[in-house]
C-alpha cells in the first residue's frame, strides 16, 4: 500500500499552522498520518510552527547534498522538507506537508499520489490576523493579501478548501475528519 502526499496550502492570515497543529494533536498515533516538519531559515524559538532552524548556508549544504523533497523560497526565507517522506509514503503512510501554492506544480510532478487541502479565510479575516501578528507594516500586509487574492490553486485536481474565519476548532476538526477520513493504515 503506498500512501498519499497531503499537500495543505493557504494564504498568511489564513491560521494554517494553527489548524495544522490543531489537527496533529486530535489524531490518534495509529492513525497512519505523519506531519512533516519544514527546515526553515527563521529564527529558533520565532512564533509560528515547529520547525527546523537553519542558517540559510546550512540550508544550502543540505540542499546541495540532495537532502530535500521540496524546497522553496518565499516571503524572504527558505522552506524544505527532507527527502524521508518518499520512504513513508512508500511504507503507507499519508504524510501532510505545510506547502507553498507557487510550489504546488513541482510537488504534484514529483508526488502523482497528492490531496491537496486549501486552508482560507475572507479577506478581512486575513488582514485583522496579519495586523494582529505586527510582524508587517502595513504595506506589507496589503501586498501580501494581494498575493493570496491573486494565486490560484492548479485546475483538474481535488481541492478540499476548509474556511478557517471563526473559532478554531471548527477548522480544526474539519482538517481532521478530511485526514481521518484517508484511512490509512500503519505498517505491518
Amino acid at each position: 500500500m503506498s500512501g498519499r502526499l497531503v499537500y495543505v496550502v493557504g494564504p498568511s492570515g489564513a491560521g494554517k499552522d494553527s489548524v495544522l497543529e490543531y489537527a496533529r494533536m486530535r489524531l490518534p498515533a495509529n492513525a497512519g498520518i505523519i506531519f512533516a516538519r519544514r527546515f526553515i531559515t527563521r529564527e529558533p524559538g520565532s512564533a509560528g510552527e515547529q520547525h527546523i532552524p537553519l542558517s540559510v548556508s546550512a540550508f544550502e549544504r543540505v540542499l546541495a547534498n540532495g537532502h530535500f523533497a521540496l524546497h522553496w523560497d518565499a516571503n524572504g526565507l527558505r522552506y524544505g522538507i527532507g527527502r524521508e517522506i518518499s520512504t513513508l509514503m512508500n511504507l503507507g503512510f499519508h504524510v501532510v506537508v505545510n506547502g507553498s501554492r507557487e510550489h504546488l506544480p513541482t510537488a504534484l510532478e514529483q508526488f502523482q499520489n497528492t490531496f491537496i487541502v486549501c486552508i482560507t479565510a475572507p479577506v478581512e479575516v486575513i488582514r485583522h490576523r496579519l495586523s494582529q501578528r505586527a510582524r508587517e507594516n502595513d504595506a506589507e500586509i496589503e501586498n501580501r493579501i494581494r498575493r493570496a487574492t491573486s494565486l490560484k490553486l492548479p485546475s483538474g485536481h481535488n481541492v478540499t478548501t476548509i474556511v478557517n474565519d471563526g473559532v478554531l476548532e471548527t477548522a480544526g476538526n474539519a482538517l481532521t475528519q478530511v485526514l481521518a477520513a484517508l484511512k490509512a493504515e500503519p505498517p505491518a
